[in-house]
């Protein structure tokens, strides 16, 4: 449930500005509305903020899977070292640029070999020209024989020529100009590079050297890692106490000024007295109806709680007056996350995995073990999906030679070829209740609006989704005809989403929008049809995990017969299922994120029109503060 927020207006005394803050941040409930922060002292916090989490970064980069003890160090020290590091690290990457760009040199001149460019240079000073060419290997042949040169370098296509010229009066006589003309018409200059690959080398070391002093600075200053994330929070606080206490803010009169921010409705009471025995004033007001800022607190029971994991994973956070989905995202994630692991032998192994983390967390906070109670609910249902489709780490006969048989509900069962029609079925009849929730909610929330007539076009989405259910099972040959009643549903649908969709006061104006707007109707109902077709998933990923697994426990029968002889037989196919079954569960949960979320976050929630453009819900506070609780 998205609690119901209240305006909360504070009157603050400038000269006093600063001490009323911290009360504020004491009493750490009233979200503030972002205000732009100002003055040099704000720009030193946000740059002070920005060293320390640079190098933060740096050390971690550094850091590898090394364990250190963290360290409360000064905070002016901690700045400072903190520019030394980003610094030194800069240097570092100079360094590292510099060896490449050296690389790349050498890349370009290794067809000539290595060479000294000073003896050149030192021969052309003693008037003997020595030019370099690339020339075509096929037009070697062609050159002048009364031009004077040496090959000095050869690689498939191309030839390295060394033009060398004595005399300078022979090279104003007319027959060598026109000899020079025929050469550079196939030849193409080779300016001299400034150092040999000698020296290009010499350098890189040198470089090399100096990259790895200034990286053993840098890993010195690991210990250090638990000071600058201590530091790094410290400047967090620093950074938004400044900005509120520097930001502009509406003046009221002379020394009076506002800040507006937002208090949960059931925190009011606590706030206005909490505001009073401080001194600070306070205005509570209701929310504006096109207030864009008004913070999100997502607030539901325990149960439902345990998919918070999910969206924290995928960082979405609803629109103040958009829906909270939890309970029903929560529900078909369950079901979606038993069809796609679709194994019970892997919801055994989930169940265990959870059940001894429980154990092991018990007696912490509640909020460290949500993933693993949230685990535990989706193993459950894994292994009763399992137990109706008598699917166990993909075997037929562990399924048919226990009492595991007995569980199975015949049409589901996984090793029957005639059941697939029927997850199909169930599949298309979850898509059709999911999205049919979608717009019964949105139904009844436009009912409390007005005008109230344009709820009326939910119902005919619920007749034009009903209608193409029909559709997609004739299409995929799971029923043999389209019944008559699915037409009428198809059109009755879109009539009523003409008619009403548009609705904005004026009955006859809204008929007339609709029609203008028929052509996205109708691609609203293509897409419509393509998200019922989208439940399929369900299917085929969990028919892929059964394959799966059914083809790495036939390689390891196989390596058991082959090699029983020599005795390794059944090591090596114990081994082979050990990698099999666990890569299939890594794949299985890369589908759950992929799959399962999609189908609440896009499908669903698209019936739903939400955006997810919330603004999460957080006070202005220290981080030992009153939890928000009823």
């Amino acid at each position: 449930m998205i609690t119901k927020m209240k305006k909360a207006t504070l009157v603050l005394y400038t000269p006093l500005r600063d001490k009323t803050l911290s009360k504020i941040r004491e009493i750490g409930v009233v979200h503030l509305k972002d205000i732009e922060g100002q003055g040099e002292a704000y720009t030193t916090a946000v740059s002070n903020y920005l060293e320390v989490s640079k190098a933060l970064e740096v050390i971690e980069k550094y850091l590898g899977d090394e364990e250190v003890t963290p360290v409360v160090s000064n905070i002016t020290c901690g700045i400072q070292k903190a520019k030394y590091i980003n610094k030194c690290y800069s240097q570092i990457c100079e360094l590292k640029d510099k060896v490449s760009q050296l690389e790349a040199s050498i890349k370009e001149i290794e067809f000539w070999g290595d060479f000294s460019v000073k003896d050149i240079k030192a021969l052309q000073d003693q008037k003997l020209n020595i030019t370099i060419y690339n020339v075509p290997k096929k037009a070697v042949k062609k050159i002048p024989k009364a031009l004077s040169y040496y090959e000095v370098a050869r690689k498939k296509d191309r030839v390295g020529i060394a033009l060398v010229s004595y005399n300078s009066l022979l090279e104003a006589s007319d027959d060598y100009s026109k000899n020079m003309e025929t050469f550079l018409k196939f030849a193409r200059v080779q300016e001299l590079p400034p150092y040999s690959i000698s020296e290009l080398k010499a350098q890189i070391d040198a470089n090399l050297k100096e990259q790895k002093n200034k990286e053993l600075e840098l890993r010195n200053l690991i210990s250090d890692h638990g000071a600058f994330i201590y530091l790094l929070n410290e400047l967090k606080k620093e950074v938004e106490f400044k900005k509120f206490s520097s930001g502009s803010c509406l003046e009221m009169e002379k020394d009076i000024c506002v800040l507006e921010g937002y208090v949960p409705e059931f925190k009011v009471g606590v706030v206005k007295k909490l505001c009073k025995e401080a001194g600070i004033g306070l205005i509570v007001s209701e929310v504006e109806a096109d207030d864009e800022d008004v913070p999100v607190l997502v607030k539901n029971n325990r149960f439902v709680s345990l998919i918070k994991p999910v969206f924290d994973l995928v960082g979405t956070v609803p629109g103040y007056k958009e829906y909270d989905i939890s309970p029903f995202f929560l529900l078909f994630f369950i079901l979606f996350f038993a069809m796609i692991f679709g194994d019970g032998g892997y919801g055994l192994l989930l169940f265990a995995i959870s059940s001894i983390g429980l154990i092991a967390t018990s007696g912490k906070k509640k909020k460290s073990s949500l993933l693993l109670w949230l685990t535990f609910v989706l193993s459950i249902a894994t292994i009763i999906w399992g137990a109706i489709t008598g699917n166990w780490f993909g075997s037929q006969a562990l399924m048919e030679k226990s009492f595991l048989k007995h569980l199975v509900v015949p049409a589901l069962n996984s090793f029957d070829p005639l059941s697939s029609n029927v997850v199909k079925y169930f599949c298309f009849i979850i898509a059709v209740v999911h999205l049919t929730i979608a717009h019964l909610w949105n139904f009844f929330r436009y009912l409390t609006e007005r005008p109230r007539v344009k709820a009326i076009a939910q119902l005919g989405n619920i007749m034009l989704l009903y209608g193409l259910f029909f559709f997609v099972l004739y299409l995929l040959q799971l029923k043999e005809t389209i019944p008559s009643y699915a037409i009428y549903l198809i059109g009755g649908g879109v009539g009523l989403i003409i008619l009403f969709s548009c609705q904005e006061g004026n009955l006859f104006k809204g008929f007339i929008a609709g029609f203008k707007n028929i052509v996205v109707i109708l691609l609203n109902a293509i897409s419509m049809f393509s998200d019922i077709i989208s439940y399929i998933r369900l299917f085929a990923v969990g028919l892929a995990s059964l394959e799966i697994a059914k083809a790495f426990n036939s390689m390891a029968m196989g390596l058991a017969t082959k090699f029983s002889a020599i005795g390794f037989g059944i090591a090596s196919a114990v081994v082979l299922l050990f990698f099999g079954h666990t890569l299939n569960l890594i794949l299985g949960g890369l589908s759950v994120i992929v799959h399962g979320v999609r189908l609440n976050l896009l499908e669903f929630s698209g019936h739903l029109n939400m955006e997810w453009t919330g603004n999460l819900y957080d006070p202005f506070r220290n981080e030992k503060t009153i939890k928000i609780t009823d």
